[in-house]
């Protein structure tokens, strides 16, 4: 299994100005966003082999990754205590009641639908840390992804970085930054960086030897339905 790489590179917490989010990725590729010099900052999310991502972060940016990836022709099951957080979002990105499956709870196994590289699935656990870690003893088949969204980075959940292939990381607080200084491997300088991420930035861990940091830059129609990125607690 991948494992997550500590950040090593420069960046600033300066905001650039870039560009809406236009730029082709390879088939398969997920775009999260653009670096500072506006870059697009792609993922391979769907591929051969299950990939399990773990997001640090809120709903908004979970709610992003997951239109992104109906954009690339996924289908999505979302598992969660939440489901207020999540109705609507398939029909609103796609026009089809077909291509996001809401479950309050966690989803059966049996229930997750069997991906292509023509039609990948994605599930995504938004569910309290222990029923998070039951859904990770179930393997991921080819051409699936699981997206786990951890709101609160808190001891409990260190299980639920060490296993991910890859980890998108929002601004941490201290207290969150010291717990994921271990499971992300991150140095003590990378500890304060984590501090300081603007709110609608993340740090890319574990797609290549070093961290990529970016900016979401929503589109106007990401905005229009998502609104601005909030502040995490």
């Amino acid at each position: 299994m991948t494992q997550l790489h500590a950040v090593t590179g420069r960046f600033s917490t300066e905001p650039d100005a870039l560009a809406p989010l236009t730029t082709p990725v390879p088939r398969g590729g997920l775009l999260l966003g653009r670096d500072r010099n506006g870059g697009p900052v792609p993922v391979q999310v769907f591929r051969p082999e299950g990939t399990d991502v773990a997001l640090v972060g809120n709903w908004w940016a979970a709610r992003i990754v997951v239109f992104r990836a109906l954009a690339v022709g996924a289908r999505v099951v979302v598992s969660s205590h939440a489901p207020d957080q999540w109705s609507n979002l398939g029909q609103w990105a796609t026009g089809r009641p077909d291509r996001l499956m809401l479950v309050n709870g966690l989803a059966n196994p049996g229930s997750i639908p069997s991906g292509t590289a023509i039609q990948p699935v994605l599930h995504v656990v938004d569910v309290h840390p222990e029923a998070a870690e039951s859904a990770l003893t179930h393997p991921l088949e080819p051409w699936q992804a699981r997206l786990t969204v951890i709101q609160q980075l808190v001891p409990g959940v260190a299980t639920l970085l060490r296993t991910a292939d890859l980890a998108v990381v929002q601004r941490l607080n201290a207290t969150e930054a010291t717990v994921g200084a271990a499971p992300l491997r991150l140095t003590g300088r990378d500890v304060k960086l984590f501090q300081r991420l603007n709110v609608d930035m993340a740090v890319l861990l574990g797609a290549g030897p070093e961290a990529q940091y970016f900016w979401f830059t929503p589109t106007s129609i990401e905005q229009q339905s998502l609104g601005a990125a909030p502040r995490r607690a």
